[in-house]
């Protein structure tokens, strides 16, 4: 090191080598920790400090700077502490020094408190600094000491009893065991807790339908961007911190809506609920999230004290308790990006030769059917007809390909105009009446004009997806039946398509909006599609605010409803 008063540090060992860092990396790593940091020099010198720190023991944080760390230790313990620091900075490694009962600070202001120290050595340019993580253990100290008393006033009321001295001593190795039995636990609680913490993914535990924390690892706080305080509300922690969030398709959730209040008001599991963390400071958030409520029944309950009429403090059961993990999918998120900007690249490319082999093959059959050029062969004339309709359903596929990749990029941009729904709905029924002879296609509505602030060309191709299913669906034919009507609460416009088809089977209806899904007995009657239109149909209308459902018996048909806010 060069400098005076500094000891002379091995770290030649690999494996005791420390990290190397920059300055202003340091800096913002203090700023980000949500937990108590101080760097400390080889004179024992303290350099930086965090304001965790600063408020943990009572100072300004300005104040800290250039102190000795005895300092921050009561007079009685110094000397063991450096006698603990002089073999670290011989061999700097990462270390637990743990939190036992030589392990104290002391406060500006005199007072003393249990923690816990955690080292770990960096190397800046050339300087060897101390990164020390402290936390107050003063909680689970207070804890530990009432236990003890609650054991302790067992073995006097034993005493008050006058047992006889074989009962006393059956009292003594019971009271043995349990204290036998709390040292076994708080290690087993202290190694989970441990375990915990070293997870990449936020883990919590709420309860309540406000979702108040009962306890979060340190990924929680890394991933929201701030510390969430034991028994605050979610809302109240999202809009104390300014932090926001969407849903998959970019539209703002309320706290109510999130899987945890959700999770606590159904009472069932929120599995895979996608959505985007955005926080005040720091990128946005991608995240997967998982809400498990924990069964009562097993002993999963929140045990509360109240005071009964004598002024007693009595144990009662309330809110059950959910285990909430967040994880944070930016890499998958990228990686999916990359893959549908290659499908959308490669469609675009399809679509451009389909369009040139669609208009020569259409050329041809019209040429053909009006006599012009050398008249083909029975043989060739189905050929050319074949080579047609699969250059309509290859254009189809590639222009559904390109929609899912616009819609999953974020660039399927809204141009919303007042659109008349009543006059659209006749029109893209009029095409597809056009289409069959074995449906009536009808609408049922009290209005004769409706005006609505949508994208015209994009709820059209909604409206087409879902009359060619209806029709594609009842190949026996029958009525496939429209129907537009206002709806007060909340105020939108409903708009339904009835068939009289072959139906969803019930085990697949919670997956039938999912990309390249298709039903089962559509495969085998063999009808034809790509199954991305009820997923792109879903993603437009939700995209307007609205919302798109179904109800379906197999066997008896179909019912699909849109509704768009009016």
């Amino acid at each position: 090191m060069g400098k005076p008063g500094q000891r002379e540090t091995n770290i030649s060992s690999p494996s005791s080598l420390p990290r190397r860092v920059s300055a202003a990396g340091l800096e913002e790593a203090l700023e980000i920790s949500p937990d108590a940091l101080l760097i400390i020099n080889q004179a024992e010198t303290i350099v930086m400090a965090n304001e965790q720190v600063a408020a943990l023991f009572g100072y300004r944080r300005e104040e800290l700077y250039e102190l000795q760390l005895e300092v921050l230790l009561p007079h009685y313990l110094n000397i063991a502490h450096l006698n603990q620091w002089e073999p670290y900075f011989s061999a700097p490694h990462l270390q637990t020094m743990g939190s036992g009962p030589h392990q104290r600070g002391r406060r500006k202001d005199g007072s003393e408190f249990p923690l816990d120290i955690s080292l770990r050595a960096v190397l800046v340019e050339d300087d060897l600094l101390i990164i020390s993580t402290i936390r107050d253990m003063s909680e689970q100290r207070r804890a530990e000491r009432e236990r003890a008393q609650q054991l302790e006033h067992i073995c006097q009321q034993a005493h008050m009893l006058e047992l006889s001295h074989t009962e006393q001593r059956r009292l003594e190795l019971t009271v043995q065991d349990l204290q036998a039995h709390h040292a076994q636990s708080s290690a087993h609680l202290l190694l989970l807790q441990k375990i915990i913490d070293a997870l990449p993914n936020s883990v919590s535990l709420v309860y309540g339908e406000d979702a108040r924390l009962l306890f979060s690892n340190r990924a929680a706080a890394s991933l929201w961007g701030a510390e969430w305080h034991s028994d605050q509300p979610l809302e109240e922690f999202l809009t104390n911190n300014n932090i926001s969030v969407t849903n998959i398709q970019g539209h703002p959730v309320t706290a109510q809506e999130l899987a945890m209040p959700h999770a606590a008001r159904q009472g069932a599991t929120t599995k895979y609920q996608q959505g985007t963390i955005h926080r005040l400071t720091g990128p946005s958030l991608p995240v997967l999230v998982n809400a498990v409520p924990l069964d009562s029944s097993q002993g999963w309950h929140l045990l509360r004290q109240t005071t009964d009429a004598q002024g007693s403090a009595q144990p009662v059961l309330t809110e059950s308790v959910m285990l909430v993990t967040y994880q944070d999918v930016s890499t998958l998120k990228e990686n999916e990006y990359l893959k549908d900007e290659f499908i959308g690249i490669a469609a675009h490319e399809l679509r451009n030769l389909m369009a040139i082999l669609k208009g020569f093959t259409s050329m041809l059959v019209y040429q053909t059917a009006r006599g012009k050029g050398v008249e083909l062969p029975e043989w060739q004339r189905e050929a050319l007809y074949e080579i047609k309709e699969v250059t309509v359903r290859m254009d189809k596929l590639t222009g559904d390909l390109l929609d899912v990749t616009r819609l999953q990029a974020g660039n399927q941009a809204l141009s919303r105009k007042p659109t008349d729904l009543v006059a659209l709905t006749q029109h893209i029924m009029a095409q597809w009446q056009m289409t069959t002879e074995r449906h009536v296609i009808s609408l049922d509505t009290t209005f004769s004009s409706l005006v609505l602030e949508i994208d015209r060309v994009l709820i059209e191709q909604v409206l087409s997806n879902l009359l060619s299913n209806a029709i594609k669906y009842s190949a026996e034919g029958g009525p496939i039946e429209l129907a537009i009507r206002e709806e007060k609460e909340p105020h939108a416009i409903l708009l339904s398509i009835r068939d009289h088809g072959i139906g969803i089977p019930a085990r697949q209806q919670t997956r039938i909006f999912g990309r390249f899904v298709r039903a089962e007995n559509a495969r085998a009657s063999e009808i034809t599609g790509t199954g991305l239109g009820l997923y792109l149909s879903r993603e437009l209308v939700e995209r307007h605010r609205g919302r798109l459902w179904f109800e379906s018996s197999e066997g008896i048909g179909s019912t699909f409803f849109m509704r768009l806010p009016y």
